[in-house]
C-alpha cells in the first residue's frame, strides 16, 4: 500500500516507512489517491485464519467506507528471505 514491492524494498527504510504511515495516518498506493489509513484500528492481525497456499502466509484486503471488499492480495514467505504472491506460488 506504500508503494514497495516485496522483493524491491530497501529493507533500512521499512521501519520509516511504517513509522510515516502511522503518524500521517493515510497511504497513497501508486496511481490512487490518498487513503486514510490508521494502523492502529484498520490493520488486522488474524493469526487464526489458515490460508490455502503454504503455512507462512499473509493476506491484504482493503475496504471502502461501506465494508465492500476492494482488493485482495495473499503472499507466501517459502524462505530463505523469499517472498512469493498467491499467483507466483502457483
Amino acid at each position: 500500500l506504500a508503494g514497495q514491492m516485496p522483493q524491491t524494498v530497501d529493507p533500512d527504510q521499512a521501519d520509516s516507512i511504517v513509522e510515516r504511515i502511522a503518524a500521517e495516518k493515510r497511504i497513497s498506493p501508486p496511481g490512487h489517491p490518498s487513503y486514510r489509513f490508521d494502523p492502529a484500528t484498520d490493520l488486522v492481525l488474524d493469526r487464526k485464519t489458515p490460508l490455502p497456499g503454504h503455512a507462512n502466509g499473509m493476506a491484504f484486503s482493503a475496504y471502502d467506507a461501506d465494508d465492500r471488499l476492494l482488493l485482495k492480495r495473499i503472499y507466501y514467505s517459502i524462505g530463505g528471505g523469499f517472498v512469493v504472491s498467491e499467483e507466483e506460488l502457483q
